[in-house]
């Protein structure tokens, strides 16, 4: 949310709640088996309160690195089934549209993908991207794949996939 007065309540609310600070930073640390471990324990003790959607949606990223593609489908979709707006739905729409993708499910990801807000620029809106663009290259739409680069910003590492993923089709044909 862009409302300054949301964000100082959730770093209130972060600050309260140890375990889920510790899972935040290991988490970004990449250092998923400590972010799962510390959400886990900070479920345990009913600690992540008002943080509880955004501690699943953590769990939910963790377990995809962890290969557990099914225990995040479940987290996302849940969470996606609760009432309410949250910023957090773009995200979970997103690893949704990547799990279908990793699975060759290309309209189930797109759909998925579709679903994300067109006015979501967060931290995965570069990847979203270079999914769509890949759906299309696999779909034989070249042209609309390469359209997608406009939106990728130019220190993406996502811009390079597409570009080697355009040139390996253009070769191919």
């Amino acid at each position: 949310s862009t409302d300054p007065r949301q964000a100082e309540f959730s770093m209130v609310e972060i600050a309260d709640s140890p375990h889920y600070r510790s899972a935040l930073f290991s988490y970004f640390q990449q250092d998923y088996f400590t972010a799962l471990t510390e959400l886990m324990q900070a479920q345990q003790l009913d600690e992540s309160g008002p943080l509880a959607d955004n501690a699943a949606l953590l769990r939910g990223g963790a377990s995809l690195s962890y290969g557990m593609e099914r225990a995040a489908q479940r987290i996302f979709e849940t969470r996606l089934a609760a009432p309410g707006a949250s910023p957090d739905r773009d995200r979970a729409w997103f690893y949704l549209g990547k799990l279908a993708w990793q699975r060759g499910a290309l309209d189930q990801s797109a759909a998925a993908l579709d679903r994300m807000a067109p006015t979501y620029h967060g931290e995965l809106a570069p990847e979203a991207n270079f999914l769509r663009a890949s759906i299309s290259l696999r779909q034989g739409d070249e042209q609309l794949a390469a359209s997608y680069d406009t939106l990728l910003p130019a220190d993406s590492p996502w811009l390079y996939y597409l570009y080697y993923n355009l040139g390996a089709s253009h070769a191919a044909r």
